[in-house]
């Protein structure tokens, strides 16, 4: 939840309280892919990066079948 309210470029970009739950845990969590189909979650693609500093690869459900 801190993670959440203290990533000031989730508020920017206008993300919704659950949708930056999921991305604030993604980030905490060291994750490198986020699947989503919500279409303003997909423009954080590279622009958001997890605890180690890599940017995380957002994609939709299609792209995420064939990367994973």
């Amino acid at each position: 939840m801190e993670a959440q309210l203290n990533n000031m470029e989730l508020y920017v970009r206008g993300i919704r309280a659950a949708d930056a739950l999921h991305v604030a845990s993604a980030i905490k969590f060291d994750a490198e892919f986020v699947i989503s189909v919500d279409e303003d979650v997909l423009k954080l693609d590279g622009v958001i990066v997890n605890s180690s500093g890599i940017p995380i690869k957002f994609c939709d459900t299609d792209l995420a079948l064939n990367v994973l």
